[in-house]
């Protein structure tokens, strides 16, 4: 038995605003801040982290107005995005098990984790962010850990949708071999 069995409705609603939001950064905030940075993309876009140059020459790079803009638009959304997509992942996932009859806890369990430690890593990745935007000079550390957190997010999204994958591909092949045999067996 699913731990979480999301309304269908309630999935799309989230998978709606989350897509809303993600096209607003891929469209809006984040082409602003590449454009206010010399075409450099922002923290958040660099799935596999930053070394401490690669961050400073960022952060010297946005002017006042770009790191405000960074704070005020693109973490803003950032706030909203994380939740809607675990939630999203998860609920696809609990949907998915339901159709196919899995009644593990463990898979149910080990999901959440996946899916919820996108927005803890997300969460992490802006709070550190946002001292490297607010700080005099971001200290290594602190670039560091920010590099860290965003690898970490990156890598969890790609696992919950790796999961996902597997998942939609596993509920096809349980719906679509009964119609195949239906087909062969009216052939005949």
């Amino acid at each position: 038995m699913n731990l979480v069995n999301l309304n269908s409705k309630v999935i799309w609603m989230c998978f709606i605003a989350a897509m809303a939001i993600y096209v607003t950064m891929l469209t809006v905030t984040l082409p602003t801040l590449a454009s206010i940075a010399n075409g450099l993309p922002a923290f958040d876009m660099r799935p596999f982290g930053y070394s401490v140059e690669d961050a400073n020459v960022y952060l010297q790079a946005l002017s006042e107005a770009g790191r405000n803009y960074y704070i005020g638009r693109q973490l803003v959304l950032d706030v909203f995005y994380p939740p809607l997509l675990s939630l999203t992942t998860f609920g696809a996932a609990s949907w998915c098990w339901t159709r196919i009859g899995n009644t593990s806890r463990i898979s149910t369990i080990a999901f959440a984790v996946v899916s919820f430690s996108i927005t803890l890593f997300d969460y992490a990745e802006n709070i550190f962010i946002y001292f490297m935007l607010t700080a005099q000079s971001a200290p290594t550390g602190l670039i560091e850990i920010a590099s860290l957190m965003t690898i970490l997010k990156s890598n969890t999204t790609i696992l919950a949708f790796l999961g996902l994958t597997g998942l939609f591909a596993t509920q096809t092949a349980i719906w679509l071999l009964p119609q195949l045999r239906k087909l062969a067996a009216s052939s005949k």
